[in-house]
């Protein structure tokens, strides 16, 4: 118990000392004329996906180092600035050299990355301090759909979804009066005719539980969920193939990669959920979700190739 105690602490500091960006930041000017350009590139990369890691929690956290960590192939980042990986590995060096990245090398040569944002650049790149930073309190996030009359039963739903982020146990489509207000706007036909579609196409059911229960009874953004969910699935898996990794397509099936089975139901939710308390037209929370949802399944091709399965992540040593 006193390990599980220790390592929430670690978490939790580390999560202190994570500056996160306001939204997604393209280039990170890093204070040094001699990393522009490419390496620059690189480590806003890099330290964009870091957030990603800290919002997975224990998933990319590191006990010996008690920091947070990024997976990132050197194939993918050459793909991303459209250099040879050999470039990439001269580009890592520059950033180690500059302290700006610590890595450590796995079993199969894939490395754990901890980029580091250097003090005089934190506040100009982000424009605020840590205090702004989200900490572990849950926040209430209403639906654009909620009226003055239905605050009080939102609250409930919210703190229900919530729950489920944070425990993985929110039971949908229950007759819990928690999710009342949810299944008496749920037009039966329409989304029933969806959720046959969507297990035709092979999305597990408890996932299109998830989907159902976010869409608050409208079929239109059931299909838009579920939409963007597949298209994302589908890039990744094309962008794989054309890399010709062999683990293309077992690991972007929801069947036989175990850490998309895993993280799925809690990540979508997290992503959807956000999305809909940040922005407010529907072509910037598209793009946000798609951009969401297909670095998830990048992120779970990534963990397959490290470490095989989710028993040898929490065993194996790098």
């Amino acid at each position: 118990m006193s390990n599980d105690k220790t390592l929430q602490e670690a978490m939790k500091r580390a999560k202190q000392d994570f500056v996160e960006p306001k939204g997604y930041i393209a280039l990170i000017d890093l204070g040094d004329k001699s990393l522009n350009g490419n390496p620059t590139q690189v480590f806003s990369a890099i330290y964009n996906r870091l957030g990603l890691s800290v919002q997975n929690g224990e998933d990319f956290f590191d006990r010996k180092e008690n920091r947070y960590y990024v997976v990132y192939t050197y194939s993918d980042l050459a793909e991303l600035i459209n250099q040879s990986t050999k470039t990439i590995s001269r580009i890592m060096d520059k950033l180690v050299e500059a302290g700006l990245i610590f890595r450590k090398k796995c079993f199969n040569g894939t490395y754990k990355l901890f980029p580091s944002l250097p003090d005089a650049v934190k506040e100009k790149f982000l424009g605020h301090s840590k205090k702004d930073v989200a900490t572990d309190a849950p926040q209430q996030v209403e639906s654009a759909d909620t009226t003055p009359a239905d605050k009080k039963s939102s609250s409930n739903k919210t703190n229900s979804l919530l729950n489920y982020l944070n425990f993985n146990h929110l039971k949908l489509r229950s007759n819990n009066t928690n999710n009342s207000k949810i299944n008496e706007n749920i037009d039966n036909v329409e989304i029933a005719a969806e959720e046959s579609t969507l297990l035709s196409y092979g999305m597990p059911q408890n996932l299109i539980d998830t989907l159902v229960s976010l869409s608050y009874g409208s079929a239109k953004k059931l299909t838009n969920y579920a939409k963007l969910i597949m298209n994302a699935k589908k890039k990744v898996y094309r962008d794989l193939n054309y890399r010709k990794e062999p683990l293309a397509r077992t690991a972007t099936m929801f069947e036989s990669n175990e850490f998309i089975k895993d993280r799925i139901n809690r990540e979508v939710s997290r992503i959807i959920l956000y999305v809909g308390k940040k922005y407010h037209d529907q072509e910037s929370m598209d793009k946000v979700m798609f951009t969401s949802f297909k670095n998830f399944f990048q992120e779970c091709f990534d963990l397959l190739k490290m470490y095989g399965s989710i028993e040898n992540q929490t065993s194996l040593v790098c």
